[in-house]
């Protein structure tokens, strides 16, 4: 296994563990896509364009909620998305976020191995 790819697996676990039941409520929303093995860098997107579709007093909610964990992301997208995933957790929004990301454009077979969904 690559460098590459354990710390992209080591991002995902701390996305994983962001916000209790994020992944599982991602995995019902969406089952047949298994986007909870989306690489960091591509899931950031989905929440990024979350984020963007809210009001702004939303998304600014969420941005003041995650600043202090923000504040020690060093670098990565698995840190950033521990971060959004568990303000937008906290501020009761799980289910619309993984439903966000359920149209997402990608289809995973693996960790990290997606594609296009067509």
């Amino acid at each position: 296994m690559s460098v590459y790819a354990v710390a992209g697996l080591l991002a995902a676990i701390a996305s994983a563990e962001a916000a209790p039941g994020w992944r599982e409520t991602l995995r019902r929303q969406c089952p047949e896509k298994r986007l909870d093995w989306l690489n960091p860098g591509i899931l950031i997107d989905g929440i990024d364009a979350f984020r963007d579709s809210l009001p702004k007093e939303r998304a600014a909610r969420i941005e003041q909620d995650a600043s202090s964990d923000l504040a020690g992301c060093e670098m990565g997208a698995g840190c950033v998305n521990a971060a959004y995933i568990r303000a937008i957790g906290r501020l009761g929004l799980t289910r619309p976020l993984a439903a966000s990301v359920c149209t997402m454009p990608y289809r995973c077979t693996a960790p990290f191995t997606c594609g296009p969904d067509h």
